[in-house]
């Protein structure tokens, strides 16, 4: 029927009509507006012809259709009509409201109920499993499923609704939750390991100065727990038995050093390839590390657009931060903030790849943290993100 009035309504909006894009939210709106155009003008036509079309003009907006039902509904009594729609493969969403008993007819135990729930008809708990609707839904290949508890993730739920409707079929799962418990992380430990090159050479033995004794206040005499000396008859002692001084102790050449003269100076004693040892990770610096010259990106990578989004229209940022070593390779990344969930992934493996000078302190580099921001936006055809240094 446009094609037979393309000349009173115009080529243009005709075309315009009939090739639209309705893939994303906003050429869901680009069309509305044009079949509003095209109804003001089958006001001004009068004829039999305008007056079907204009009652059938809505049709030509994409429509995003449900079928929402109860979980007695969906795993028990209309089961069979449920499994044709899922097979028939028509662009249809499906919302299941779960709440795994009849609560229509009193809460008795159904198909949805898991094992060991008590319920009517159940008091001893349910002794079969769940029937999974998800897995037979999958079973068909084209189905986007999608489970979700209502009231626990406000932003997965939208989140899952908006994927729905981008799909051409697909069957969501809605469980009640009125708790939502978090996980709590475990407690971070900060454990510094110093090089043997940053500890202080030993005091020399033949320092004559006297050394500091460290002053330990003691309430009374405290008697030895382990071991009593007692006296030695003269008669079982070894007459060749001799015990060094600190002057003979001294004038003994250790094996590595050389001639040393015990003057209280560092001394070289060995290369870390002739001690055989390997220096533990220091672990990820502290939040706030003090620098003169902050890290520069000098490779950056853009994140990648996911699929789903894109075709749902879905925008939003990750706000990272990266540890970035003393060689300017980011070690870790964190997810500080994220709008949408989905974009976490892409995120954090683009800011994986980027590369820095790094920060600068007198005594050389250093490990810091640094933030990212990583936007996601649906503005140019290549639906890429783009990333700020923050």
């Amino acid at each position: 029927m446009l094609r037979s009035l393309e000349a009173e309504i115009g080529t243009e909006l005709v075309q315009e009509i009939l090739i639209a894009d309705q893939s994303n939210e906003s050429g869901i709106y680009d069309q509305r507006d044009r079949v509003a155009k095209l109804k003001k003008k089958l006001t001004t036509i009068n004829s039999s012809t305008t007056k079907n079309l204009l009652s059938l003009a809505d049709y030509r907006v994409k429509k995003s259709v449900w079928i929402i039902g109860g979980d007695g509904w969906a795993y028990d009594i209309g089961d069979g009509g449920l499994d044709h729609v899922l097979a028939s493969g028509k662009n249809v969403n499906i919302l299941v409201l779960d709440t795994e008993v009849y609560s229509n007819t009193g809460g008795q135990m159904s198909k949805s109920t898991p094992r060991g729930a008590v319920a009517k008809f159940a008091a001893g708990g349910k002794p079969r499993p769940k029937k999974d609707l998800a897995l037979l839904a999958v079973s068909y290949g084209n189905v986007y499923v999608a489970r979700v508890a209502m009231g626990a993730n406000d932003s997965q739920t939208v989140q899952a609704f908006i994927i729905s409707v981008a799909f051409n079929f697909s069957l969501l799962g809605a469980y009640w939750a009125s708790v939502y418990l978090q996980k709590e992380e475990p407690p971070m430990r900060v454990v510094h390991i110093m090089k043997y090159s940053e500890l202080s050479p030993p005091p020399s033995i033949t320092d004559t100065r006297q050394a500091v004794s460290a002053q330990i206040a003691v309430s009374a005499a405290v008697k030895p727990s382990i071991g009593i000396p007692v006296p030695v008859p003269d008669a079982l002692v070894d007459p060749e038995q001799t015990i060094a001084t600190q002057t003979e102790l001294s004038q003994i050449v250790s094996p590595r050093t050389g001639e040393g003269q015990g003057n209280g100076q560092t001394q070289v004693v060995a290369s870390e390839s002739d001690l055989n040892f390997q220096i533990e990770d220091e672990g990820p610096p502290p939040d706030f590390v003090p620098f003169e010259k902050p890290p520069v990106v000098i490779k950056r990578v853009e994140p990648v657009y996911p699929e789903l989004a894109r075709k749902a229209g879905i925008e939003g940022k990750v706000f990272v931060k990266v540890w970035i070593d003393k060689h300017g390779k980011v070690k870790d990344v964190v997810v500080i903030k994220s709008t949408v969930e989905m974009f976490n992934a892409p995120a954090i493996a683009a800011a994986k790849q980027w590369k820095f000078t790094p920060a600068m302190m007198k005594l050389g580099p250093v490990d810091v943290w640094s933030t990212l921001t990583f936007s996601f936006e649906m503005r140019s055809r290549t639906k890429k993100g783009f990333a700020q240094n923050n």
